[in-house]
């Protein structure tokens, strides 16, 4: 059985503007929460070792992230909104319940994270959708953007993920992104499918050319803590259990 891997990125640049659908997105200010809860949120995304000594950004109107604390390890974290991860359609790209902590080591910081940047005020300035994708393709083609040069890691433990109505409370776990790695460099051939059932890593090809996602589920998430509530211990994730909406 070929090995499946996922990609999603060719029907999000033949979508074209949420307008040629008859749709609108909805206000950026719905993608927007108080400053405290979206810090306690990225203080999820990876343990306490890492979190202590991080950078931290925060969303704003305009569609800045706002640096509001500074590294003193190299990590930097915030929370993600559905236009800044893999998304498949425009519905998914605009979904404003889509809360993803995120914590990137340098080299993701440096490459993997100034997409997100890039992206936000785009989506704050109502850009057309294709316009963001051409807008995108030529900050990578021109330098403004690049990607990793070495192994790019981030932390996405918290238990308060919600990354769209399908995926919805996934696993805690660790992204890695590695450039020139194929398949068959992760597992035998025979192996079948990549994903939690399977035991093996997922595998996604989506991140640019020669570039690959591997993400490792891990197995306790991180509960963020909101004015002392939480134990901020970390549960235990069971597949197919869901977690209290922290929006």
């Amino acid at each position: 059985m070929a090995v499946r891997v996922v990609s999603l990125l060719l029907p999000m640049l033949l979508a074209g503007p949420m307008t040629a659908l008859g749709q609108t997105p909805p206000p950026f200010s719905a993608f927007l929460m108080e400053e405290s809860r979206e810090l306690a949120l990225a203080r999820s995304a990876a343990p306490a070792s890492v979190t202590g000594k991080a950078g931290y950004y925060v969303l704003r109107l305009d569609g800045r992230y706002e640096p509001v604390a500074p590294s003193q390890n190299g990590f930097h974290c915030l929370v993600e909104r559905s236009f800044t991860v893999p998304t498949t359609t425009p519905q998914e790209f605009y979904e404003p319940r889509v809360v993803a902590p995120i914590c990137f080591n340098a080299e993701a910081s440096a490459t993997v994270m100034q997409r997100d940047l890039f992206l936000a005020p785009l989506v704050a300035a109502g850009t057309p959708l294709l316009d963001i994708r051409r807008m995108e393709n030529e900050a990578y083609a021109s330098g403004r953007l690049r990607y990793p040069r070495k192994p790019a890691i981030a932390y996405m433990f918290s238990s308060a993920q919600w990354l769209g109505p399908k995926i919805t409370h996934w696993h805690p776990h660790v992204m890695i992104w590695v450039a020139d790695l194929e398949p068959l460099d992760l597992a035998p051939a025979d192996v079948g499918t990549f994903g939690v059932e399977s035991g093996f890593p997922v595998m996604d090809p989506r991140f640019g050319p020669r570039q690959r996602l591997i993400v490792i589920p891990a197995a306790k998430a991180i509960d963020p803590v909101f004015d002392g509530r939480w134990s901020g211990r970390g549960r235990v994730f069971r597949p197919g259990t869901t977690h209290d909406s922290f929006r």
